[in-house]
């Protein structure tokens, strides 16, 4: 047999069946050093992700969405928190609704039948699994949200399993690997949903295990025959966390989606590799697991299908600069938090236009686009379909339905916990493109700065997000502490809504010398003890009568919305 070495290679060493290339060891070994190096700093960015999860949890505003959380779990329904305030217009003291958050107190088969009849869109894995947490751990604020900083923490390892399979067999595997985690470690956006009383934290565990699932069963299948069992079991088990995924968080639906593309793409390419039997044995294989998952879903499939509940905030049409700004603030958020520079929320769901208006902030944000695009391009160029397909399908998500805001009108695409899976694809390119980049000379230290930055900047505005009192994500609660100060001013605080979760949600931040008072009848008045009041998101129907009533003086409170002082004249 003779053997030819191809140019750039030194030597081959023969041993046994196996051919080693002299300068392909050299590349390994120096990748090794690297990854020895990497050890020491994924450790630290393991404990600086610990710090910056768990850190002050139950120091922000408990926002709205995060009461139905506690409502859920509780095994109320909106319609029961409106109860409790019955009769209208009883002064209530904030310790007096306790029970509506308290988990335990009744069964867990009212907090399934809670999520079915009122939100079947809020699916209820991890609703259950919180209920389960609470039990142990209490239903305290910190202990809640301890939840979804343990599973923020497991995203770590998820995405290492991911990122091992996804660059098997390539050189920048270890780097790659090691650097997709220590940017996740300190990324603003695991670290918002990761300290965050709901379930995006268990979505990112979940796609990442899905498509760490799927490329595993695409790489089995098509192999040896004593390997079939070993792919119908891979396939298996990626049919199991796919129902998961629907289970855990419905938009998760957008990213397997992401994954039959890919895998569908990838066959395409592949097609002279595979021949047409591998192409219909994938496309077979990947049926019928998403067909088994859908199986396993259907019964929570029949309440989603008969539920109808208007959303009327995200078909509001946005303006067009308003449009674009929160694409790149959503973007970005991968790296840099932009509301660590500012006073008021980044967004404003509720508005055609939001607070803040970017102006400098769009060179950086141009940059890191910069970036993300060299990283595709690269990979685009210098590895299979298999390599770059997959990131680029998670990465794209958001596409559909920024086409669809800009053409008829609505803010779908700008609502980042939406598209979890478009953030992991984006960390995956600009992972695999740094390691990819530092193995050029000329480029490592301009690579080490970047990455340098990168870590920097996430470390610094995530910890500013670690210590706020409220943040851009907290959405139509943001304002909530502060609102909460101007009630305690009032001797007695006193608080009047048209909205019985609201209420809720204000309660935690108010003493319990403080009284609420719900009211949805436009006739009924204010009790006859009450002087003075301030009118948190009031009834439209009620406050236009109450400004045409003489015996009532009411002032707005800027620059909240919807927030107003009232006082008997």
């Amino acid at each position: 047999m003779q053997l030819e070495l191809e140019p750039g290679f030194e030597r081959i060493v023969v041993v046994g069946k196996n051919f080693v290339i002299g300068q392909q060891i050299k590349r390994s070994r120096s990748w090794q050093r690297l990854g020895h190096h990497g050890r020491w700093l994924v450790a630290i960015a393991l404990v600086v992700a610990l710090v910056l999860r768990f850190s002050w949890l139950d120091r922000s505003v408990y926002w709205y969405d995060e009461t139905i959380t506690s409502v859920r779990i509780a095994g109320y329904t909106k319609e029961q928190v409106e109860d409790f305030f019955v009769p209208q217009g009883r002064l209530v003291a904030p310790s007096e609704l306790a029970p509506l958050q308290r988990s335990g107190d009744r069964s867990w088969s009212s907090t399934i039948a809670s999520l079915a009849t009122e939100t079947p869109d809020q699916v209820p894995l991890y609703y259950l699994l919180l209920r389960a947490w609470t039990m142990v751990a209490s239903d305290s604020v910190g202990a809640i949200r301890s939840f979804s900083a343990l599973v923020s923490v497991l995203v770590l390892p998820a995405l290492g399993l991911l990122c091992w399979e996804w660059l098997a067999d390539r050189p920048e595997r270890l780097p790659a690997t090691g650097l997709a985690i220590g940017l996740a470690a300190v990324s603003p956006i695991q670290v918002v949903y990761g300290r965050e009383a709901r379930g995006y934290s268990l979505a990112m565990v979940l796609a990442l295990l899905a498509g760490w699932a799927l490329l595993r069963a695409v790489r089995l299948t098509g192999e040896t025959t004593a390997d079939r069992p070993r792919s119908r079991r891979a396939w298996m088990v990626y049919s199991a966390i796919v129902a998961l995924n629907f289970y855990g968080h419905l938009p998760l639906a957008l990213g397997v989606a992401a994954q039959g593309a890919y895998l569908g793409l990838r066959s395409w390419l592949e097609r002279a590799a595979i021949g047409w039997h591998g192409l219909r044995q994938r496309a077979i294989a990947w049926g019928w697991s998403l067909l088994a998952a859908l199986l396993a879903f259907s019964p929570w499939i029949v309440y989603w299908l008969t539920y109808r509940k208007p959303m009327g905030w995200i078909d509001r049409t946005l303006e067009w600069g308003t449009l674009i700004q929160r694409w790149g603030l959503n973007f970005s958020a991968i790296a840099l938090d932009w509301q660590a520079l500012f006073d008021r929320p980044l967004f404003d769901i509720s508005s055609a236009t939001d607070p803040v208006s970017l102006t400098w902030p769009w060179l950086p944000i141009g940059l890191l686009g910069w970036a993300i695009a060299a990283c595709t391009v690269d990979l685009w160029r210098n590895t299979p379909p298999a390599v770059w397909l997959f990131p680029i399908a998670w990465a794209a998500t958001p596409l559909p339905f920024a086409l669809l805001d800009a053409i008829d009108g609505g803010q779908r695409s700008t609502i980042a916990r939406y598209f979890l899976p478009a953030y992991l694809g984006l960390g995956l390119i600009l992972a695999a493109g740094l390691a990819r980049a530092l193995t050029r000379p000329g480029r490592r230290a301009w690579v080490l700065g970047a990455i340098g930055l990168l870590w920097v900047v996430g470390l610094w505005s995530s910890s500013r997000s670690v210590v706020a009192i409220t943040w851009w994500n907290k959405y139509s609660s943001y304002d909530d502490p502060a609102i909460a100060q101007v009630v305690r001013q009032l001797d007695p605080p006193i608080v009047v809504s048209g909205n019985g979760l609201r209420l809720l949600t204000l309660a935690r931040q108010l003493p319990d010398r403080a009284r609420l008072i719900h009211i949805e009848e436009p006739s009924l008045p204010l009790p006859p003890t009450v002087q003075r009041a301030i009118a948190y998101r009031p009834k439209s129907e009620w406050l236009d009568r109450l400004q045409t009533d003489p015996g009532y003086q009411l002032s707005p409170i800027a620059p909240f919305a919807d927030v107003w002082r009232i006082d008997r004249r």
